[in-house]
C-alpha cells in the first residue's frame, strides 16, 4: 500500500498548525498518510475514528489522541456532528 507524505503548512509565527475542524473541514477525512510533525487530535464534539498501524481507535467527546512523527494514520468522522481540534507540532521545535 502506498502512503502519502503530507507537507504541513504552519500558522503564522508558530512552529505548529492549529485548526478547528467541523462539517466544513476537509481534514476530518484523510487517506492513509504520514508527516514529520507530532499530531494531537482532540474531539470537542461527536466521534472520530483514527486508524493507525492496522488498529482502529474511536474517540468520543473529550477524547485526545497523540500521533508520533512518521506514524502512518487515517482520520474520519461524521461531519454533521463532529468538531475536532488538530494540533500539528513541528518535530524540530
Amino acid at each position: 500500500m502506498k502512503y502519502e507524505y503530507e507537507t504541513i503548512k504552519y500558522n503564522d509565527n508558530l512552529p505548529a498548525k492549529i485548526k478547528l475542524c467541523d462539517e466544513t473541514c476537509e481534514e476530518i477525512f484523510t487517506n492513509y498518510h504520514w508527516h514529520k510533525e507530532l499530531e494531537l487530535i482532540c474531539v470537542i464534539d461527536g466521534k472520530a475514528k483514527i486508524e493507525k498501524n492496522s488498529e482502529n481507535f474511536i474517540l468520543e467527546k473529550g477524547g485526545v489522541f497523540l500521533l508520533n512523527s512518521g506514524e502512518i494514520h487515517k482520520l474520519s468522522a461524521d461531519c454533521a456532528d463532529t468538531k475536532i481540534l488538530l494540533l500539528q507540532l513541528s518535530y524540530d521545535f
